[in-house]
């Protein structure tokens, strides 16, 4: 049995209660990373059809296409909550400063969607 002594006079703990408190602790960490990988892979997914349908209705769009702010609308508010749990996490002024440029570039597009609707 390996015995494992922690820092400032902590409780020694055995190898096994560490493997066993981590196991109840139901943390995957190859779970996580999929998940994490998913979600970068999900952010550039997004971002390649957001260019594609702004520079197809740019091109061959006869009048106003509501398609382009309806897809930047939604691509400005994903990207504002992207960065809200970085916010929370880090703290950095930068992140919020961020986040909160992307929300009103959503509410702007939103906004213009909905008028060109109207009309």
């Amino acid at each position: 049995m390996m015995t494992i002594k922690l820092v400032k006079g902590a409780v020694k703990m055995k190898k096994e209660d560490i493997l066993m408190k981590s196991q109840m602790e139901n943390h995957d960490e190859g779970e996580e990373n999929a998940e994490n990988q998913g979600r970068a892979l999900g952010v550039i997914a997004m971002a390649v059809i957001f260019i594609f349908i702004t520079v197809f209705s740019i091109i061959f769009s006869r009048n106003n296409s509501t398609a382009s702010y309806a897809a930047s609308a939604m691509f400005w508010a994903f990207l504002s909550a992207y960065y809200i749990p970085q916010y929370r996490f880090a703290k950095k002024k930068s992140t919020l400063v961020v986040s909160i440029g992307f929300a009103i570039a959503s509410i702007a597009s939103l906004l213009t969607f909905i008028i060109m609707v109207i009309e």
